[in-house]
């Protein structure tokens, strides 16, 4: 696994724009990370600006059949309407499970029972059944049930199965002849697809419209953040996630956001502060003990860490983010067959959807990438960074995949993921290594040695010392390799591979007594 990229910038502060969790929708960084929420159904009071204060009807919390679908809903006497009834009943109390079966049952005595037909779309959705969801939402339309009773959660269905690109420029999609609720609703979902498309203008115009239409409404503001994140709009995030505090105090994802753009800006203590808070409000938040953790492993907070991961893993056991960060406490106590296990957890989770789902998905690739390299399987870890790499040229999922590329002897290629990678970070010393060993490997030493030489002018480290060093030495230029070497030693004993090399020019000195030191 990739051990010197820090654990904040691989799982936070980038939350995905939608924040959906990562592995139930499919399963949320801030980095990458780090990762919104779908919105919540919750009720909104819509109004215009000038309109007095009235709640919104709750009747959007419960599933709205009694509006378009209430002629076609079972009623006594009419085949299937004991199972819907039943039905209607487990979904109102979360038995979602059971809802589904009651449904078939009343579909299958009536298949034109438009109530159960939408409520089943629904009560698959809330299962995690994305693909069945749109099956029946689908199914639902055909036989003729009113668009705003399918939209919201046909398009919640297509988010979750990875399809963003599926909302654009399709008719049942349009915003004009919804009800303003439902509007309100949809268009915060066409902005999160815009987001994960990576089209972050047309995200914040589509989240702006939606906000002329509930300006006081907490989704908005919230769904805005991780968007600014993106485009490295920080100071507006930061505007963004205070208005939401303002909005709701107790807000526990509100607080995460705030802590997401602290931890973006390399504020760790004010990132850490605000994810206590949210933790305080929901001590299972899920971001937050992420991004948290993140942090702590960072700072060498094991202990701390573990805290976090344990509580992760009980109520977020299908989150392979959160098996990935245990693997790397279990390294770093020393437990290599335990991170094996953690990391065998993670592509267990990750590996039976098809790739095409994490299309849009850039941190599941990268964490599929990472933990098959950890585990040392290169030829399953290359699809996921590959993915991740034309995802994001710059992430530091790019050097895994040049490390891999250059042990199969792929050099150029290499040396195109790490010139990419360099473009938005130019002071990765561990990048430029990489670039100029894989072009010692062509054979193009002086190339090599010119990289180093300039990168360790602009940002000195003892790693690019060390690497500048040795590269002097395989191009017989042991005097000017010598005062490098040592330098890098002495700042870092860890870099074994030079202190040998110095070691050998001190003997070739007949300088044994520094040998024996070194």
């Amino acid at each position: 696994m990739c051990r010197r990229t820090p654990l904040c910038r691989k799982f936070a502060p980038i939350p995905t724009a939608t924040g959906r969790p990562a592995l139930r929708h499919h399963v949320p960084v801030a980095g990458e990370s780090e990762v919104m929420s779908t919105p919540s159904r919750r009720p909104l009071p819509l109004r215009s600006p000038s309109a007095p204060r009235r709640p919104l009807r709750r009747l959007w919390r419960v599933v709205p059949l009694v509006l378009a679908c209430a002629v076609a809903a079972a009623q006594p006497g009419q085949p299937g309407s004991r199972f819907y009834e039943d039905a209607l009943s487990r979904f109102e109390r979360k038995d979602h499970a059971g809802a589904i079966v009651q449904l078939k049952n009343a579909l299958s005595a009536d298949p034109r029972n438009l109530a159960a037909q939408v409520l089943l779309g629904r009560a698959l959705l809330a299962t995690g059944d994305m693909i069945q969801a749109e099956v029946a939402l689908n199914e639902a339309l055909r036989q003729g049930v009113n668009r705003a009773e399918v939209v919201v959660p046909l398009a919640e269905s297509l988010l979750g199965q990875g399809k963003p690109q599926a909302l654009q420029g399709d008719p049942r999609f349009a915003a004009d002849g919804l009800p303003q609720e439902v509007r309100y609703r949809l268009m915060l979902l066409v902005s999160s697809a815009e987001a994960d498309l990576g089209d972050g203008r047309a995200a914040l115009q589509t989240l702006m419209a939606a906000r002329a239409l509930a300006p006081d409404q907490l989704e908005s503001w919230l769904q805005e953040v991780p968007i600014r994140i993106r485009s490295r709009q920080l100071r507006e995030a930061e505007q963004a996630a205070a208005r939401a505090v303002a909005l709701d105090a107790r807000s526990a994802r509100a607080r995460y956001l705030q802590g997401s753009v602290a931890h973006a800006t390399g504020r760790l203590d004010a990132a850490l502060a605000a994810y206590a808070q949210a933790l305080q409000i929901e001590p299972t938040q899920q971001d937050a003990l992420l991004s948290r953790a993140g942090i702590f492993l960072d700072q060498g907070r094991i202990d701390d860490a573990a805290k976090d991961i344990a509580v992760l893993r009980q109520s977020h056991a299908s989150d392979p983010r959160a098996a990935y960060l245990e693997a790397l406490v279990l390294e770093r106590r020393g437990d290599a067959r335990g991170a094996r296990s953690a990391l065998s957890r993670v592509t267990d989770l990750l590996d039976p959807a098809p790739m095409e789902f994490y299309r849009y998905r850039p941190q599941m690739l990268i964490l599929g990438g990472l933990a098959h390299h950890g585990l040392g399987q290169f030829e399953k870890a290359k699809p996921y960074l590959e993915a991740a790499q034309r995802q994001q040229p710059t992430s530091p999922a790019a050097k895994v995949l040049a490390h891999i590329q250059i042990n199969d002897g792929n050099h150029d290629p290499a040396t195109e993921t790490l010139e990419a990678k360099l473009q938005g970070n130019p002071r990765d010393a561990q990048a430029y290594v990489l670039l100029a060993g894989a072009h010692q490997a062509r054979g193009r030493a002086a190339r090599a040695v010119q990289i180093l030489s300039d990168a360790q002018k602009r940002h000195d480290t003892p790693a690019l010392r060390g690497a500048l060093g040795l590269a002097l030495v395989s191009v017989g230029r042991g005097a000017e390799a010598l005062p490098h070497l040592e330098q890098a030693v002495k700042a870092d004993p860890k870099q074994v591979q030079a202190a040998r090399t110095l070691g050998d020019l001190y003997l070739q000195r007949r300088d044994p007594a520094r040998a024996r030191t070194v």
